[in-house]
């Protein structure tokens, strides 16, 4: 009820659209697809993205503030 009511009011876009917004910008991004974690005793849904560039050593990138050592 509360998603119809924000649609009429035009504060969201279209139902459903997210995912595939979230998708495409992943793969424009990084090439990578974003990860959809299901919660089954909360009843949440929960995305991961992966943010380190593809190629980058598994524990994200190196160096400080805006990739300085």
């Amino acid at each position: 009820m509360m998603a119809n009511a924000m649609g009429v009011r035009r504060v969201m876009e279209r139902r459903g659209r997210g995912w595939l917004l979230m998708r495409r910008g992943m793969r424009d991004f990084n090439g990578t697809e974003p990860e959809m974690i299901n919660e089954v005793e909360g009843g949440y849904v929960r995305v991961r993205f992966d943010l380190a560039p593809r190629g980058a050593p598994v524990g994200g990138r190196s160096g400080g503030p805006g990739g300085a050592p």
